[in-house]
């Protein structure tokens, strides 16, 4: 049977949570001048918390769980920045940051498309590659596309913007302002890196309420973080997933004999000496199929249907050999996988903020 492997990378920023809060703080400065930048957006990545610095620059984020974060810094006219922090008491958390203006060359480094005809093509092409085309991408939408440039050369697609991407999601209630970063596209394959900063929509209507958490939920069950939270919990049967190990022979992917189905962790997980942290590390390429109903843990009749594809099937592979997760599920060594099939088609639009807590 041949699977044709698409590679769509994404990579996003992740933390560990502990029982306290903190509150940091810093002030942002021009890296050239020493003066400060008033209304620098300051977030943490893939989360709720975040604002905007004061006329002294000065920044304070509260009510921030213990753990590890992506610090992003985003203002227009300067250097992206993006700060990796351990937050574990009040005496890690002020912080100066100092950022660059952003160089402008004057030499064209790409063509980039003037006429709004071929602007409007390669806006499609952006939001059906970066929003997506799920379910959710229907009712997600982009508010701001005038800040988007487009550069096609050579057979490859790039995107940029020098502002924040502001992008609506109807369908998880959420609201996103994502940093651009890199956007590559060379025939199916993605590379891009964001960081969105998420802020939850507000109703007084109970059923658009219930609805967004419904949709949350259904979103998360199934989707890789999913997934790794369940390896980290040794639960894979129990969260109705099932793991087969793979490779490729002449373009053709295998799954290795026996065709037996892999629960256990301990074939995936190695120990770290950081609580709530693990290895996770395999050969080749993991094949795993999820299933929309869940088996308690006492049942002892498996799933084991390795070649339906109606269902929830995914492919993955290591870049570096093996990546650190935690136990929510989330990926703390940057860029380390290869995602294809059902998580490969998941993109801007079935993104859930990292600090969401998927509650039936």
């Amino acid at each position: 049977m041949i699977h044709q492997i698409v590679l769509c990378v994404f990579t996003f920023a992740s933390f560990v949570w502990a029982g306290n809060t903190i509150t940091i703080q810093g002030w942002v400065f021009d890296a050239e001048t020493r003066k400060p930048v008033h209304m620098a957006n300051v977030f943490l990545a893939n989360t709720t918390r975040g604002e905007a610095t004061d006329s002294s620059g000065h920044f304070s984020i509260r009510n921030i769980p213990e753990g590890r974060y992506e610090l992003i810094i985003h203002h227009i006219g300067y250097e992206l920045s993006r700060k990796d922090v351990s937050i574990h008491d009040e005496n890690s958390t002020v912080f100066q940051i100092f950022l660059p203006p952003r160089v402008l060359t004057t030499e064209p480094l790409r063509v980039q498309a003037e006429v709004p005809k071929d602007w409007q093509k390669h806006l499609g092409l952006f939001i059906r590659e970066f929003i997506g085309e799920t379910p959710n991408a229907k009712m997600t939408f982009i508010e701001n596309p005038e800040v988007l440039e487009f550069y096609e050369e050579g057979g490859v697609f790039r995107a940029s913007s020098d502002s924040l991407i502001n992008v609506v999601n109807s369908a998880l209630g959420y609201r996103m302002r994502i940093a651009l970063d890199h956007f590559e596209m060379d025939g199916k394959k993605i590379a891009c890196s964001f960081y969105p900063f998420f802020t939850e929509m507000e109703s007084k209507d109970p059923k658009a309420l219930e609805a967004w958490r419904r949709q949350r939920l259904k979103t998360y069950r199934g989707s890789f973080r999913h997934f790794l939270s369940a390896i980290a919990a040794n639960q894979l049967k129990e969260e109705a997933f099932e793991t087969f190990p793979a490779v490729i022979s002449r373009n053709t992917l295998y799954i290795k004999k026996p065709v037996v189905p892999i629960y256990d962790n301990a074939d995936y997980i190695k120990p770290c000496n950081v609580a709530n942290l693990y290895y996770f590390d395999f050969s080749d390429y993991l094949v795993v199929y999820h299933h929309d109903v869940q088996k308690d843990a006492g049942e002892d009749d498996v799933f084991f249907l390795p070649y339906c594809d109606h269902l929830k099937r995914s492919v993955i592979c290591l870049k570096f050999g093996t990546a650190l997760i935690d136990s929510m599920g989330k990926v703390l060594t940057r860029d380390a996988f290869k995602i294809s099939g059902y998580w490969g088609t998941h993109r801007v639009a079935d993104l859930l903020a990292m600090d969401y807590n998927p509650v039936p």
